[in-house]
């Protein structure tokens, strides 16, 4: 009798669970359409915040000028600057492109990345709200993640390329830690 209940109780909790999953994924649909905010430490340490129309974020569409200026002053000038924006505290990710031709791999943290390509090229930019911007071998590009997917304008050096990304987890040792 008590392991029905324990069952029970474990069936009503997956549930639960399910269903808070949904109402949130529902809920942030319903918030893409307000206007976002980002906060970010701009080069001096001086908090600051940047805020843009989602509902004109698409790769379809065109982000407007004012917008396009504002993510590139929150865009470190050197990838070595965006590294050390990053802190210790980063964790690591790896991207590609559905033809497989080009690969990223770097680290990311307090909303910047910073990464290396297979050609040799540096990468690095800011992130945030399921939205992505930086410096592709010093030339600018902007795009969007969500899931495990991207899409982004002016990576690579292409005028238009998408694929799928892994982040792994934030410390090695923490891995060590749980054997």
């Amino acid at each position: 009798m008590e392991l029905r209940k324990i069952l029970l109780l474990l069936l009503v909790a997956v549930l639960m669970t399910a269903s808070v999953a949904t109402a949130i994924k529902v809920g942030e649909r319903n918030k893409m359409e307000f206007k976002k905010y980002w906060r970010f430490q701009d080069l001096n340490g001086n908090n600051g915040n940047f805020s843009f129309n989602s509902s004109s974020l698409s790769l379809d569409g065109k982000i407007e000028d004012s917008e396009m200026e504002q993510f590139k002053s929150f865009i470190p000038e050197t990838y070595a600057a965006t590294e050390d924006k990053i802190g210790n505290n980063s964790r690591r990710f790896i991207m590609w492109t559905y033809d497989g031709e080009h690969i990223m791999w770097g680290k990311f943290g307090r909303g910047y990345f910073v990464a290396k390509d297979n050609l040799g090229k540096d990468v690095w930019g800011i992130y945030g709200w399921k939205f992505f911007s930086g410096f592709y071998d010093g030339k600018f590009f902007w795009g969007r993640f969500n899931g495990k997917s991207w899409k982004a304008e002016g990576l690579f050096g292409l005028e238009k390329s998408h694929g799928k990304y892994v982040v792994f987890p934030m410390n090695p040792g923490v891995l060590e830690d749980a054997k």
